[in-house]
């Protein structure tokens, strides 16, 4: 009788603990954290591969 309330104490200790990683491994993917970006400036890249440095008050950040 002990062996069966040991096993049952842990399988439901095992699929708490899958379901815990199976949903944050989820929300993750479907949430993915945000980019910080520096605060003073921003890299504009243009089609010629070419790259500008802008201020992020600038107007084109809105873009």
């Amino acid at each position: 009788m002990q062996t069966i309330r040991w096993l049952r104490v842990i399988l439901s200790t095992v699929f708490i603990l899958l379901g815990l990683v199976f949903g944050t491994y989820f929300y993750i993917k479907e949430h993915p954290p945000a980019i910080v970006l520096e605060e003073s400036a921003v890299d504009l890249f243009k089609h010629d591969r070419s790259s500008e440095v802008i201020a992020l008050k600038d107007f084109r950040c809105l873009e």
